[in-house]
């Protein structure tokens, strides 16, 4: 089992090895120090690996250790019994390295019942693409489709995204963010600005590409022929379709 401290407040988990694998964690950070592992010979998908996760493995404690930088991210391999300290980057925090376990465990990933569950969802799914794991940014996708199907997206979502990954429409999760804000104004603009405080700020702050790509999709959903939800395509947005 490795061990590995997240974020700043170093909460500790235990995860097999052999699931670690299954992404490109190794090649981002290297071995473990304490182990002798050979690298897969072929990638090997995490729904294929049967082991159970019961959240037994998650604790918490704080450890004093030095540090050295790989790939921008400080990594603890040294006066530690941990593998790995993680943190640095804003998606190393708690529970966003939580849902990353999660999915490796083939434990499902609830959908969450308030928007500041959405943002542990967008770590999460930085933490998907920064160790190539497709399937759980599709998963997360999915789960945010399902949120966003019974719950009307605030515009502060998008710019939480547009925040931490840039002024560029280049990810599906901020793809499918800026069609379902498109969406709801086109729906409802009153509505969708009463509910939206932040809107102003966002008009005034965001990359003029973001801003209009936005209302690119709002005019794209004012046409009866194309008012389809986001919320509700199977198909747009995934990192592999299926």
């Amino acid at each position: 089992m490795c061990k590995i401290l997240v974020g700043d407040e170093e909460s500790r988990f235990y995860i097999n090895e052999a699931l670690l694998q299954s992404t490109t964690f190794y090649a981002k950070h290297g071995l473990p120090k304490r182990h002798d592992i050979e690298r897969p010979q072929s990638v090997v998908p995490a729904q294929q690996l049967s082991i159970q996760h019961d959240g037994s493995d998650l604790l918490f404690e704080k450890d004093r250790s030095q540090t050295v930088e790989n790939d921008g991210v400080l990594i603890d391999l040294t006066d530690s019994d941990a593998d790995y300290k993680l943190k640095g980057k804003f998606f190393y925090c708690r529970k966003a390295f939580a849902l990353f376990v999660d999915h490796l465990y083939n434990a499902e990933i609830a959908t969450p019942k308030e928007s500041d569950g959405c943002r542990a969802l967008f770590k999460a799914y930085a933490l998907a693409t920064c160790y190539n794991i497709e399937a759980l940014q599709n998963d997360i996708i999915k789960i945010l489709q399902k949120y966003y199907t019974i719950n009307m997206i605030s515009i502060t979502d998008l710019m939480y995204v547009i925040d931490h990954w840039g002024d560029k429409v280049n990810t599906n999760l901020a793809s499918y963010l800026v069609a379902q804000v498109g969406f709801e104004m086109a729906q409802d603009w009153t509505r969708f600005r009463t509910e939206n405080d932040e809107l102003t700020d966002f008009l005034g702050s965001a990359n003029r590409v973001v801003i209009e790509e936005v209302f690119r999709a709002a005019m794209q959903h004012a046409k009866p022929q194309s008012s389809n939800d986001p919320a509700k395509n199977k198909r747009n947005w995934r990192a592999v379709l299926l």
